[in-house]
């Protein structure tokens, strides 16, 4: 450090601060001004292919993600989004105040997709000294008395329930309504028929955008 200094002193070394390749400021700032947004970074992307882009978004995501740390207590995250999965896969630790991450969404999928989730809550904490807390329940079941029964007797579950009521940051990913890979329609999860009423409803895009 003392050496890094005096080079700077002598003119040896300079600091430059280089911008994350693909950013355009004028989009970004068109963004922000249009719809009162604090901060919005625009990324140019190589790759049209759905998986391939969700890799470069997710390492545009790290990088950023680095270079704000998080000064806030309790953070939620959306396990299910690949992008933010790619996101904590590209990570490396970084200094935050973060006390603890939870899981925003419940158990979805097949028990391996499952455990794919709850390895992503486990290494964001990780990457940031934060505490973990999942939420182990089905992230749909088939009507408000089986809800209220899994949550009598599930102490963990009511714990992160509790916790999202006191969120500082969401970390979530946007995408469209259909049922993307490895998720299947029915399986602990929406299905097809329950999309279609929601967009009939006008709730949600029928399509268009990057699916999380």
């Amino acid at each position: 450090s003392r050496l890094l200094q005096q080079a700077e002193t002598e003119g040896i070394v300079q600091t430059v601060v280089v911008p994350l390749v693909g950013l355009d400021g004028e989009i970004e700032e068109d963004l922000e001004a249009r719809y009162s947004l604090a901060e919005v970074h625009v990324i140019e992307t190589v790759s049209d292919d759905e998986p391939e882009l969700a890799i470069e978004l997710g390492a545009a995501a790290a990088a950023i993600f680095a270079t704000m740390p998080v000064d806030m207590p309790v953070v939620g995250l959306t396990s299910w989004s690949r992008t933010l999965r790619h996101m904590i896969a590209a990570l490396r630790p970084v200094r935050t105040g973060t006390g603890t991450v939870v899981e925003m969404l419940g158990g979805l999928g097949p028990p391996d997709q499952q455990y794919e989730a709850a390895r992503a809550t486990q290494r964001l904490a990780t990457l940031t000294g934060a505490e973990p807390v999942f939420l182990r329940t089905p992230g749909v079941v088939a009507s408000a008395e089986v809800r209220t029964a899994l949550l009598a007797h599930d102490a963990y579950a009511r714990q992160a329930l509790d916790l999202l009521d006191k969120l500082d940051l969401a970390l979530v990913g946007v995408g469209t309504c259909a049922v993307e890979p490895p998720l299947q329609a029915g399986n602990n999860f929406f299905s097809e028929d329950d999309l279609r009423e929601v967009v009939a409803a006008g709730q949600a895009p029928a399509g268009g955008g990057h699916p999380d």
